[in-house]
């Protein structure tokens, strides 16, 4: 679940269900919903605006990132997902830069992407972190120092 960035009361969440929810914490309802994000869905991020929202997904066979408008559902934007590996990924939206920033396993090397939002045909930058086979639970990036955090379980 994430908080919009600039409205109070907004919520986004994700489900096993297959779908991104938008809430109105406030009135206690969904006001929006967008199915076409791919099965077994990891993470969710807003831009920095709250103007977009970015998915990535884990099923075999249908691993995808997943960028849609809420406001303009039919404009979503999905790609293959370039982690292959069976281990959660997850992914932020870099405020300054635009950027996004996925991080994932292909076999047991983990690794990370970084993506122009703009042009989704493959990442901008992929690099290899470390050789583990666990997973992923936490990705954080810190606006003020542009520090990207990643915490794994047996590291």
């Amino acid at each position: 679940m994430k908080w919009h960035p600039s409205v109070d009361y907004c919520l986004a969440s994700i489900s096993q269900m297959n779908n991104v929810r938008i809430w109105d914490v406030n009135e206690s309802k969904m006001v929006y919903t967008f199915n076409g994000n791919g099965k077994d869905p990891t993470s969710l991020a807003w831009n920095y605006d709250g103007s977009q929202l970015v998915s990535i997904t884990k099923a075999p066979q249908q691993r995808f990132v997943t960028i849609v408008d809420p406001r303009q559902p039919d404009t979503a934007v999905q790609v293959p997902s370039p982690h292959e590996g069976f281990r959660d990924p997850r992914l932020v939206w870099d405020d300054p830069s635009g950027k996004m920033i996925s991080v994932g396993q292909e076999g047991s090397e983990r690794q990370y992407c970084v993506w122009d939002p703009k042009n989704m045909s493959k990442p901008l930058f992929k690099e290899k972190l470390m050789e583990s086979a666990g997973t992923f639970f936490y990705t954080y990036l810190n606006p003020n120092n542009n520090i990207f955090y990643v915490s794994a379980k047996g590291s």
